[in-house]
């Protein structure tokens, strides 16, 4: 015979006010895609090496036009990442996380746009 009596049918297993277990944090980062993990990684690393070079002093022009070049490429991943996850999200219904993504990739497409325009601007104001 079962665990559960015949007194416990119908019966919810928590307390009525009470909310379901959350899942632990670990166990939520495990459930993380490697692509997204990977992207997130590399845009904090690319904008703080693009931050660190021009806080320096000594810092040269093909280093900047460098970091920038970097950054902006990894925020077009970003921004087309956040695109994709926004249709699929769309198509499946879920508003709220769509749009969410849609605004995380258009800050993305415009932080890209920044970068190529510094690079753009250090290349031709400042010559290779």
């Amino acid at each position: 015979m079962s665990e559960h009596s015949i007194r416990d049918v119908g019966k919810s297993p928590r307390p009525e006010g009470e909310a379901a277990p959350r899942e632990p944090l670990v166990d939520r980062l495990r459930r993380l895609p490697p692509g997204v993990v990977l992207l997130t990684i590399a845009a904090v690393l690319s904008l703080g090496f693009l931050l660190i070079q021009l806080a320096s002093r000594t810092a040269s022009v093909e280093v900047l036009t460098s970091a920038a070049l970097v950054a902006g490429l990894i925020y077009v991943g970003v921004a087309a990442a956040c695109g994709r996850a926004t249709w699929r999200l769309g198509k499946a219904g879920r508003m709220w996380p769509a749009l969410f993504f849609a605004f995380l990739g258009g800050c993305a497409a415009i932080g890209a746009a920044l970068a190529f325009a510094g690079a753009l601007v250090l290349f031709l104001a400042l010559g290779f």
